[in-house]
């Protein structure tokens, strides 16, 4: 967040070298014509160093495992699925499934809702809102990793659709709580956070679009009346 764009690309490269998954924060950089250049920019030099590092990141994700347990994202909740109900569900298909409807939710349902909705701290909900959603695709992660959320948090509170706002808070905290759910109700408390977890990726999905569909909009727009 510095005012040295340099300063700010260096940190963004560093943070994403030393755990990776920061680099899905990358539209965090998007403001206009230009900055597209530089976010792919940025995308080649750290696909270089995936490259480069490749058997290192095997190595650490086969460390980690994959697990159900004080974790988000598709697989992991694949994986709880099977464990508690001895049931196989396709990862890759849940996964299509759910971007569909993430999709469908925001064209047919919010689009027209959010369209007259002036954002502020859009810089920061893409990178928090980047790296949950994008984790949570990808792989099984470890809760702590949600904590990248408090970025959209800023974003949330000064929302004028108190619905949206204090829905979304209550979520976000229920997600977060995963040890207190289970002391308080058990298997269902873990059923209650793992949903939670869920519902905040569909909620946080369609801010994200709508802020990366404003943005975009308003460079081609600018892109247009340049050309005229």
């Amino acid at each position: 967040m510095s005012k040295y764009k340099f300063l700010n690309y260096v940190g963004y490269l560093i943070t994403s070298f030393l755990k990776y998954y920061p680099v899905f924060g990358l539209f965090y950089f998007l403001k206009n014509k230009k900055s597209i250049i530089t976010i792919l920019l940025l995308s080649m030099i750290f696909a270089i160093y995936v490259f480069i590092t490749w058997e290192d990141i095997l190595n650490v994700a086969s460390a980690n495992g994959k697990n159900g347990s004080s974790a988000y994202g598709f697989l992991s909740m694949t994986i709880n699925i099977k464990k508690y109900f001895d049931i196989d569900v396709n990862n890759i298909m849940i996964m299509f499934i759910n971007l569909l409807f993430v999709l469908l939710l925001y064209k047919l349902k919010f689009k027209k809702k959010l369209v007259s909705t002036n954002f502020q701290y859009c810089e920061i909900f893409l990178l928090g809102g980047g790296v949950y959603i994008f984790t949570f695709l990808m792989d099984t992660h470890h809760d702590y990793r949600m904590m990248f959320l408090l970025f959209c948090v800023p974003l949330i509170l000064i929302m004028k659709d108190r619905n949206f706002k204090f829905f979304y808070i209550i979520v976000i905290i229920l997600a977060f709580e995963l040890q207190k759910l289970i002391f308080l109700f058990g298997f269902w408390g873990g059923a209650i956070n793992t949903l939670s977890k869920l519902i905040l990726f569909y909620l946080t999905s369609i801010v994200y679009l709508n802020i990366i569909e404003k943005k975009l909009t308003k460079i081609i727009n600018l892109k247009n009346i340049i050309n005229e």
